[in-house]
């Protein structure tokens, strides 16, 4: 059976993915093991190598849940962990607008909005 639902995707600006891409596979041929890539993994890749792939397109991923929402300036972690995050009280929903680098999170626990800059690391 076929999956459905594409890897990831890619717009005029950025590249998006569930948790990280393999280096070693072309953009159009990445399998179903990105699903699953641990951060540590991900954030190994060096960041030349991650340009080149996806043409100098910022990746914005989730998959591992952090309580600020940052940029490397290859790759964005937008993964707030809605109701995952260890800590309950850091768990949030967030909306990013990627282009100006400013998001808006809900902590589902504090019933709280508010809006915040992407750290930049």
């Amino acid at each position: 059976m076929s999956s459905l639902f594409a890897l990831l995707y890619e717009d005029d600006e950025f590249v998006y993915t569930h948790a990280g891409l393999n280096p070693h596979e072309p953009l159009h041929q990445q399998n179903r093991s990105i699903l699953w890539m641990s951060e540590s993994d991900f954030y190994s890749i060096p960041r030349s190598i991650l340009q080149r792939l996806t043409d100098n397109k910022p990746i914005v991923h989730g998959h591992t849940p952090v309580e600020r929402i940052y940029f490397d300036g290859v790759r964005l972690n937008c993964d707030m962990g809605s109701n995952t995050y260890s800590i309950k009280e850091e768990r949030g929903l967030g909306l990013v607008n990627v282009r100006e680098l400013t998001y808006i999170v809900y902590k589902t626990a504090l019933k709280k909005m508010e809006t915040r800059n992407v750290n930049r690391m």
